[in-house]
């Protein structure tokens, strides 16, 4: 009797520490996890003041899971590709639009400037 007393006693103890430990672990990771992730959110809320670096940020984020996917299901779906081609060449588009501009408006101006 006294054995099954000190099983049930022991048993209790171990799993009240065992749940107030997972209690504890879980919260502390809950609140680092929010943490980062409210870190995060006002970093990229910040560098995406204008529209032209959201859209670029969007355009990454969507390549990247693209990628990401490839490698995982493979690059010989048809959709994929498609995704691939359609985020790729739409930044490489407004990288490479964004300093032409610049330059023909340059261009203009220092002409108009002549006259």
């Amino acid at each position: 009797m006294g054995r099954d007393v000190g099983v049930v006693v022991v048993g209790t103890v171990g799993w009240f520490v065992g749940w107030f430990m997972g209690w504890v672990v879980g919260l502390v990771a809950g609140w680092a996890v929010g943490e980062a992730v409210g870190w995060a959110r006002d970093w990229v809320i910040n560098l995406a003041e204008d529209s032209f670096t959201t859209v670029l940020i969007l355009l990454t984020l969507g390549f990247g899971a693209t990628v990401g996917t490839g490698i995982i299901a493979s690059f010989l779906n048809q959709f994929i590709l498609l995704a691939l081609t359609v985020t790729s060449l739409s930044a490489l588009s407004m990288l490479l639009f964004s300093p032409l501009k610049r330059r023909r408006l340059i261009t203009k101006y220092r002409q108009y400037e002549e006259l």
